[in-house]
């Protein structure tokens, strides 16, 4: 019964993958005929020709994504540690919820008129600037729930052994890390890489990342770019999602190494300092 349940869910979950790669392999669809469809990789072969846009959409939107990422990582580190230290640390931590109290089509309406009006609209620069409104908030609540009192505990007894700040951070500090950097990095580049409403409203159409231009095929009634430009969305997610599995596998080894040390730090939290 459990096999027959877990079946039902793949078949379920996969199907519509499976179904879009179809589409993406055939030249056409027409009911009845709905599997004898003449199999093609044209639609495919056209991203080479320099004659669809899909493969700037791609190149763009793989850029837009990476500096995204990477600037959600950077900042959500270094303001996490900030915020997690500070004196008004909840209070600011409480901040960083604002930005989702309204929807990004909403918040892109709202700034349209101040984007056209300082030349962001219509520009690359002007839709990343829109998306670190809440991505980079985002990677401060995630970075947030790494930067606790033990950490600083650890950080003051790797000093107290013996080591200085450099070699603390890079021995100790940076490895314990790296699940909540590689979740955070994660993240942020799906946040971008799926990212519409605010991309469509302040893009104005002309920033044509994946998801717009998916959009784009599917209102001209286009299934096949459409199904193309979403399997090109949706291998770079698979890849992600591969690599922080495999990723998180390894780092749990850094924890459970340092287990009853940090173990000890919760009971016994004062002696650290002293």
């Amino acid at each position: 019964m459990m096999k027959l349940g877990k079946s039902t869910l793949a078949l379920f979950v996969l199907l519509p993958l499976l179904c879009v790669i179809y589409l993406s392999v055939v030249s056409a669809w027409t009911y009845p005929l709905l599997f004898d469809a003449e199999f093609s990789l044209k639609h495919y072969l056209v991203l080479f020709s320099g004659e669809s846009e899909l493969a700037w959409s791609f190149v763009q939107s793989v850029l837009l994504s990476l500096v995204m990422a990477t600037l959600g990582l950077l900042f959500g580190f270094f303001v996490a540690k900030e915020i997690a230290f500070s004196k008004y640390g909840s209070r600011l931590l409480k901040l960083a919820f604002y930005p989702y109290m309204i929807a990004p089509v909403v918040l892109g309406s709202m700034l349209q008129f101040y984007f056209v009006r300082w030349g962001l609209s219509a520009s690359f620069f002007g839709v990343m600037l829109a998306q670190s409104l809440f991505i980079l908030p985002y990677a401060v609540l995630i970075m947030s729930s790494f930067w606790s009192e033990n950490i600083l505990q650890l950080f003051k007894l790797g000093q107290s052994l013996g080591g200085d700040a450099k070699t603390v951070k890079r021995t100790l500090l940076y490895p314990l890390a790296k699940p909540w950097m590689l979740l955070t990095f994660a993240q942020c580049f799906l946040i971008s890489w799926f990212e519409y409403g605010i991309t469509q409203v302040l893009g104005i159409g002309k920033v044509k990342t994946l998801s717009v231009i998916s959009m784009q095929f599917l209102k001209e009634a286009n299934p096949h770019p459409a199904a193309v430009a979403a399997v090109l969305m949706i291998v770079p997610v698979l890849l992600t999602f591969i690599i922080l599995y495999r990723w998180q596998n390894k780092a749990q080894g850094n924890w459970s190494a340092i287990a009853p040390i940090n173990n000890s730090l919760s009971h016994h939290p004062k002696k650290v300092g002293a």
